[in-house]
């Protein structure tokens, strides 16, 4: 399995905005891509007093499905998060490949 993670640190002063956000915008338009066959919005537990820390993870089949979310529907939804929210979310992604690893349980 083939991950795409976004990590999204918020300004504490917007996390309602951007959890609306995130839940009428964000997430329902990652997933139109039907390729995706699963994802999570995980905290991320770090102690800041002036931030929080998120990780949206898009679980995919295969690496062209990321690559394509990446390149067709991605760009967008960053640009509408900057329009938004300018500097106050600052945003990384990685892709990630499940591994199987022999001798471990």
């Amino acid at each position: 399995m083939d991950i795409l993670n976004i990590t999204f640190n918020i300004e504490k002063s917007i996390i309602k905005e951007w959890s609306s956000f995130m839940g009428k915008v964000f997430i329902p338009y990652s997933n139109v891509q039907e390729n995706f066959s699963g994802h999570n919005l995980l905290q991320v537990m770090v102690e800041d007093p002036n931030a929080y820390t998120y990780s949206y993870q898009l679980y995919a089949t295969e690496e062209a499905h990321i690559d394509t979310f990446m390149k067709e529907i991605f760009p967008a939804l960053i640009r509408e998060m900057k329009q938004l929210f300018g500097d106050k979310v600052l945003t990384f992604h990685t892709k990630l490949r499940e591994v199987k690893m022999t001798g471990m349980e």
